[in-house]
């Protein structure tokens, strides 16, 4: 699985932590892109680009993540070509 790794730039990090006395694999991915940079008036504000996934008890890790990882850019694009919306109201309660 490392050719896939490499080619879709994945830098996997594969964890091992106890539970119950049995070794339990849990297999944590990311990918990144190069960061993005805009002018705002007299600054420019840099944005890194980074997607984070973790995968637990799937039969098959490398294939999961890297379908996560897909998705999420796949919703990355679409939300940035929306303009990057928000809600006015995600951080009220």
């Amino acid at each position: 699985m490392l050719g896939l790794c490499a080619l879709e730039r994945l830098d996997p990090l594969e964890q091992v932590r106890q539970r119950r006395g049995v070794l339990d694999p849990v297999f944590r991915d990311a990918t990144a892109r190069p960061p993005e940079s805009r002018q705002e008036g007299d600054k420019v504000v840099i944005t890194p680009r980074r997607l984070n996934v973790v995968v637990l008890g799937a039969p098959d890790r490398f294939k999961t993540a890297a379908q996560l990882l897909a998705h999420g850019w796949e919703l990355y694009d679409a939300w940035a070509a929306r303009g990057r919306p928000i809600k006015a109201d995600a951080g009220a309660r």
